[in-house]
Parts: C-alpha cells; sequence; structure tokens
C-alpha cells in the first residue's frame, strides 16, 4: 500500500483498493495502521493519503542526501535553467526507478511536481531502459527473471521489448534510451523522457532524465537537442561524486 500511495504522489482509499485488489474494510484498517505510524500523512479536506519523510527510514542504509544527489543539485538546476524542461536523477530499486532528485518545482514546464521517492516502472521507461542496457549481465538476468515471474501483464508484455538484445545494443551504440507517451506516470500519454547513465568510477550509480512534453517534438528532436547536454551533465556527475 505504501507502493501504491507512493505511485499516485496521492491517493484516495477507492483508488488504493482498485491497485491493491483488497476488501475496502482491509484496506481501510490497514491504511489507518499507516496514518497511526505516521507513515503516510492525510488531507482532511480531499481525503486523500500520502507518504511521510519517516517513509526513508524504512531503507536500510538509505540516505536521503547521499554524495550523488548533493553534488548534483547544481548540475540538475543547471539543465533545467537552459532547457526550461523538468531533468530527475533515479536508481533502481528492485523493477522500479525511484526518483533521489529533480527540478519539478523549479519550473512551469511540468504538468506534475515529482518529488524523490516517486517510482516508475523499471522496464516502462526511459530511465529503466538505460539502466537494463548499462548494468552488468547478472543484474540484467535478475532484473528479466523477476518480470518473467512479474503478475503484471504490463511488464511481462514491456519485458518482451527490452530483453532484445539488439534493443539493448541500439541504446549502448546511442548512449541513451528514449520512451514516447509514458504511460505508468500521473499523465498517462502526455510526457516523453530521455535518459542517460550516470557512471562513478566505472559503476553505474543512476540515470539522469529529462522530461518534455510529448507534443512539443519528436523523440529524434529531443534527442539532437538534449543528449549531449545530458551526457555532460552525467559526466560532471561522475567527476563530483568521485572526489
Amino acid at each position: 500500500m505504501l507502493q501504491i500511495v507512493n505511485r499516485f504522489g496521492n491517493a484516495n482509499i477507492m483508488e488504493i483498493k482498485q491497485e491493491c485488489g483488497l476488501p475496502y474494510a482491509t484496506v481501510h484498517r490497514i491504511v489507518g495502521t499507516l496514518l497511526h505510524e505516521g507513515l503516510i500523512e492525510c488531507d482532511n479536506i480531499q481525503k486523500r493519503y500520502r507518504p511521510t519523510e519517516l517513509v526513508w527510514s524504512l531503507g536500510m542504509g538509505f540516505q536521503q542526501e547521499d554524495r550523488l544527489v548533493a553534488r548534483s543539485r547544481s548540475i540538475l538546476a543547471d539543465l533545467t535553467s537552459q532547457f526550461l524542461w523538468p531533468v530527475a536523477l533515479s536508481v533502481r530499486i528492485g523493477n522500479r526507478m525511484v526518483i533521489k532528485d529533480s527540478t519539478h518545482t523549479q519550473t512551469t514546464q511540468t504538468f506534475i511536481n515529482y518529488y524523490p521517492g516517486y517510482s516508475l516502472p523499471l522496464l516502462s521507461c526511459g530511465a529503466g531502459r538505460t539502466y537494463v542496457a548499462f548494468c552488468s549481465e547478472e543484474e540484467r538476468q535478475i532484473i528479466f527473471n523477476s518480470a518473467r515471474s512479474s503478475d503484471d501483464e504490463n511488464e511481462r508484455f514491456a519485458l518482451q521489448i527490452v530483453e532484445s538484445e539488439e534493443f539493448l545494443q541500439d541504446i549502448r551504440h546511442r548512449g541513451y534510451a528514449t520512451h514516447a507517451r509514458l504511460q505508468h506516470n500521473q499523465t498517462p500519454g502526455k510526457t516523453s523522457s530521455i535518459a542517460v547513465p550516470v557512471v562513478v568510477d566505472g559503476e553505474l550509480r543512476s540515470c539522469l532524465a529529462i522530461i518534455y512534453f510529448d507534443v512539443a517534438m519528436s523523440d529524434e528532436q529531443a534527442a539532437e537537442k538534449y543528449v549531449p547536454a545530458l551526457k555532460k551533465a552525467a559526466r560532471q556527475m561522475a567527476e563530483a561524486a568521485s572526489e
């Protein structure tokens, strides 16, 4: 349920029930427990629930202000200042890409403000596809095996596309991945993204993505305009994090 609330950004009881498939009484009871423990909070006017900062405590060894994020913040801001579109730095956690930092609040060129902790399906976003292409073979097979055994039909469908070696080789050759008309965010079909890997001391640490309105330009136009700056920013982040 925490994952559902986090994915929605805020959700009401019926939305949570529909997503998790549990009886209303069970959902109501568990939501009450999460409220009591301080892991979620309620907007008493709209009766919608959102996660609190206490959820960070659930990640063992997780540091909200780790070196990469702290040293990348000005680089993210510079990208948004240059192009106006929001950018996001995300990491893989399980079968999802989780935003560690973003500039959605620093621009009006966005439909929704996505805060740190928001997550997207790994195989169905530009950052996730970039991650799969550049991670180790061992990690890649773990990701694919998890998707094969998933009950989520969308995840299994995305796997059929992403597990193609030709598809992955193309991403490696270009150095980035795109995803048009993202479906698994809060504005389905309205935004697209381009993502590049952030490699620190030879280790894939995260992915950097720029998110733009799908009607603004084609994938090819966006790649030509933004990829060089994204790759440069990724190198700057890696250098700053390794100092």
